[in-house]
């Protein structure tokens, strides 16, 4: 019964956070939609940060999920890691909570979302950094910083999905996998 409660309380707080943004969601939002008293939200979270921390670590676990699904065992590193980036960014992109954040911060600047926001990259980026080292480890991989070549990956992905296309014709999925493929060997 406890655990319900606490359940409830958790997707309530999704809820509210993925329609009205970090700044805008209360306790009392949070406890109107999941039927409790806004005391009993704090018999499990002591703020409305720890309940948002707890939001956030399941969304980056379905995240990371959505990743290693993409990765198949006898595919090349190259084309795994375009796997990974396309999963990634596509959970991002269809992801209400991820969204959310997004228009807040582009719209607020709210400096918590801005955090928030870091700590998604660095997650995605850990990530990413995790997949490099164990393809290293079997020798499959460049000897490049895994740490580097993770951030490189990730942002040269997005700007060439996301940030070419706003100026240039999408380019074919293999011109990216060619970039991708010249940036790990």
């Amino acid at each position: 019964m406890i655990i319900d409660k606490k359940e409830r309380i958790i997707e309530a707080a999704a809820t509210s956070f993925s329609q009205f943004g970090f700044k805008a969601t209360t306790m009392a939002s949070v406890a109107k939609i999941a039927k409790v008293a806004k005391g009993t939200i704090y018999t499990f979270f002591d703020s409305k940060e720890t309940l948002f921390s707890t939001i956030l670590d399941r969304t980056m676990k379905n995240l990371r999920q959505s990743a290693e699904a993409a990765l198949q065992e006898d595919a090349p590193f190259h084309e795994n890691i375009q796997a990974m980036l396309d999963a990634i960014l596509n959970f991002r992109e269809n992801h209400q909570l991820l969204i959310k954040l997004g228009q807040e911060a582009k719209e607020l600047g709210t400096a918590e979302v801005l955090e928030i926001l870091t700590q998604v990259e660095r997650m995605i980026l850990d990530y990413i950094k995790s997949v490099i080292e164990k393809e290293q480890a079997k020798g499959i991989s460049a000897k490049h910083d895994p740490e580097l070549l993770a951030f490189l990956i990730y942002r040269t992905y997005i700007a060439l999905i996301s940030d070419w296309e706003r100026q240039h014709e999408p380019l074919p999925k293999e011109t990216i996998t060619e970039i991708i493929k010249s940036q790990i060997h």
